[in-house]
């Protein structure tokens, strides 16, 4: 069950994919890293972006209830070739 409104539209979202077309499948990834940085983000990573406002602020205030398990882009991308060759459409369970 979501937390919180991001989680919500998230589900919310796979319903829907869900709704209209049978052979799909959910990929769940967070803490996501790679070689290219991030656009969206100024181009720099959660240390990269500690370091900058280290330099700019006197105090640093992180959330300190996330979980995440970070994940590199190039292991994503293998996964996911992997995955479109299969018929294991659906929402798979996380296999820790």
């Amino acid at each position: 069950m979501p937390l919180n409104v991001y989680g919500n539209s998230k589900l919310a979202g796979e319903h829907f994919v869900r709704g209209i077309n049978p052979q799909h499948f959910v990929v769940r990834v967070s803490g996501i890293y790679g070689q290219n940085p991030c656009r969206a983000k100024g181009g720099l990573n959660f240390v990269e972006t500690m370091l900058k406002l280290s330099h700019e602020r006197e105090e640093l205030r992180v959330v300190d209830d996330e979980f995440v398990t970070p994940t590199p882009t190039v292991q994503i991308a293998r996964q996911l070739v992997a995955l479109s060759g299969t018929q294991e459409f659906g929402a798979l369970p996380c296999q820790r």
